[in-house]
């Protein structure tokens, strides 16, 4: 997976989203990005197309914040205990022997690889 690949799959799973609205054909030139709080994030972005890579740039930054990375992992953590320790094997494989100094992009890669995404 590219990085864009993996921002998108980790941003997804999340609950971002983009809406499309607008007249029958033109529905992509219209549209909305939406937090999973709900809130409109840009709402009646119009002009162009929207593409993978705007909306990669435009939510958290998952492959390099920490912070962002945390409240992703909130899925497995408080999710199933078996997910949870599939994720923590995932974090010792990629040389973290305790799965507390793993950077950002380790962490995103066993969150991805955990849920079956990578």
């Amino acid at each position: 997976m590219t990085d864009e690949e993996k921002q998108i799959a980790i941003a997804e799973l999340c609950g971002w989203r983009i809406e499309n609205y607008g007249p029958v054909g033109y529905e992509k030139l219209y549209w909305l990005l939406r937090e999973p709080s709900g809130k409109v994030r840009c709402g009646g972005c119009t002009g162009e197309a929207w593409s993978r890579v705007q909306f990669s740039t435009m939510v958290p930054a998952y492959l390099n914040d920490l912070n962002a990375m945390r409240a992703a992992e909130k899925i497995i953590v408080n999710g199933d205990p078996l997910v949870k320790s599939r994720w923590f094997i995932w974090l010792q494989k990629n040389g973290d022997c305790c799965g507390i100094h793993a950077t950002a992009a380790q962490r995103a890669e066993a969150f991805l690889r955990t849920l079956n995404i990578w």
